[in-house]
C-alpha cells in the first residue's frame, strides 16, 4: 500500500482522501489490519494522525476511528504499536478518548483489549 498522505502542523491528515478519510482511518474504520500495518510501516507517525470522525465536533486518531466502527482486529494493531486509549485533542474539539467510543458503542470486544 502507498500512500501519500501528508500531516499539516496540528497533525492532521491533509491528502489523499478517501471517502472523507485519510487512508490510514479508512484502514482503520475498515478493519483493514493488512493496509493499516503498510501504511504505519511506511509512516510510523501516522498512529498519531487526527482526522474527523462522524460524530459533531470529535476528532481521533486511527485507534478512535477503530473503537468507533468496532475494528477488534485494526485495534489490537494500533495497541500493539503504541497508541494510546487516552489521547484526545489537546484544544479545540470534544475531549473523546478511543476508550469512550469503545464504551458507549457497547464494543466489550474493544474496551479488553
Amino acid at each position: 500500500v502507498r500512500s501519500s498522505v501528508l500531516m499539516n502542523s496540528d497533525g492532521c491528515c491533509t491528502a489523499d482522501m478517501q471517502g472523507g478519510m485519510a487512508p490510514v482511518h479508512a484502514a482503520a474504520s475498515r478493519n483493514d489490519v493488512e493496509a493499516l500495518a503498510a501504511l504505519l510501516d511506511g509512516e510510523p507517525s501516522l498512529i498519531g494522525a487526527w482526522g474527523d470522525i462522524p460524530l459533531p465536533y470529535v476528532m481521533g486518531q486511527p485507534l478512535h476511528f477503530a473503537c468507533y466502527a468496532g475494528s477488534v482486529e485494526a485495534a489490537q494493531l494500533l495497541l500493539d504499536r503504541g497508541a494510546g486509549v487516552s489521547s484526545t485533542r489537546p484544544t479545540g474539539e470534544r475531549q473523546v478518548t478511543p476508550l469512550m467510543l469503545a464504551c458507549a458503542a457497547g464494543l466489550g470486544s474493544i474496551v479488553s483489549l
